[in-house]
């Protein structure tokens, strides 16, 4: 079964995930609130109506800042 990644350009700084999520407990909480919000927007049933038509087994929406740095991931799976 095919997968595919999918990479977002982030136009507002608000959503990037912070740098110091492993030493600052407040930064991993941000993080973990953005992760969660994009997972919600990102695998919708829509989405997996879609992937079950195709017969596709994942597809994973990836944020990425204008200078190319990763920030959160959301795997959507039927």
């Amino acid at each position: 079964m095919p997968a595919y990644v999918i990479t977002y350009q982030i136009e507002k700084d608000e959503i990037k995930t912070r740098q110091d999520a492993d030493t600052n407990p407040t930064s991993f909480a941000i993080n973990t609130g953005i992760t969660k919000m994009w997972s919600d927007m990102f695998c919708t049933e829509e989405l997996k109506s879609i992937m079950q038509k195709h017969d596709v087994f994942m597809i994973t929406g990836q944020l990425v800042g204008k200078d190319g740095k990763k920030h959160s991931m959301s795997a959507c799976m039927k």
